[in-house]
């Protein structure tokens, strides 16, 4: 397994609450370079996913734990990615669209200067 070049939850103020809490803060946008705004951005939306992933298990009576054992899975790999530690990918947003039947599309326009 390659190493990540950064950890999601790492770009919110309060690392703990990433895919928990439906509104976090974001470290400080200002001055910062293109890749780090990418790397806010992506993290911004992967929470979004994270918490709407959380709140689609819940109202199914599912764990993370469940949902990877129905999905032949790693659980960790699961709790890791929800809770911003990994960066997610297209292919989980895909399982996820697929065995829930949640459509992930973000309301919000992340990356720009303005948010």
């Amino acid at each position: 397994m390659t190493t990540a070049r950064f950890r999601p939850r790492d770009c919110a103020r309060t690392p703990a609450a990433f895919g928990y809490s439906r509104e976090i803060r974001w470290a400080d946008e200002s001055g910062a370079s293109d890749d780090r705004l990418d790397q806010i951005g992506t993290a911004k939306l992967q929470h979004e996913f994270a918490y709407r992933i959380r709140d689609a298990l819940a109202a199914r009576d599912l764990t993370v734990k469940d949902f990877a054992e129905m999905e032949g899975q790693d659980y960790f790999r699961w709790r890791r990615l929800l809770r911003g530690e990994i960066i997610m990918r297209l292919e989980d947003v895909t399982r996820v669209e697929r065995s829930l039947e949640l459509r992930l599309v973000s309301e919000h326009r992340y990356g720009s200067r303005e948010d």
